[in-house]
């Protein structure tokens, strides 16, 4: 028997399962969990990470829009990530992997790893904190991906 999932990632799993049957919507309703599950101010720097947050729900909206409409770069590789993840493993997959690949995808698209985007006006108190969001956004993928 698998361990039970932490209260974040059981968040997440359980607002995926719980939206409408419809691909976009229950991939919109994971990330706006682990948005909530995970963006917090950083009690040492006091930092918010809105910006993260913001960027995530922007994905999560698109998702929630339209079904005509073109999606952004963003939006469109968080989708194709958990749907198509069966396709490249080569079997079916449960909604959790499904899930952690979206996870995965947003992460890398809304807070990539510090190396791809640096600039003059980043400080390091944000940059850990982007590093530290990244991590809760990975972990909570990993979880998932670990309980299949």
């Amino acid at each position: 028997m698998s361990q039970p999932l932490s209260p974040a990632a059981q968040a997440v799993l359980d607002a995926f399962l719980r939206a409408p049957c419809d691909n976009e919507l229950s991939v919109a309703a994971a990330l706006r969990a682990a948005v909530y599950q995970t963006i917090r101010p950083d009690p040492l720097t006091g930092i918010d990470c809105i910006i993260y947050a913001k960027d995530i729900l922007a994905i999560a909206a698109e998702l929630e829009g339209p079904i005509l409409a073109d999606l952004s770069p963003a939006a469109q590789a968080v989708l194709d990530a958990a749907f198509t993840l069966a396709d490249l493993r080569n079997r079916d997959v449960s909604e959790a992997e499904m899930i952690a690949a979206a996870l995965r995808a947003a992460a890398d698209q809304v807070v990539p790893e510090d190396s791809e985007r640096r600039d003059t006006y980043t400080t390091e108190a944000i940059r850990l904190n982007r590093a530290g969001t990244r991590a809760k956004i990975l972990a909570i993928a990993a979880e998932l991906e670990a309980r299949q």
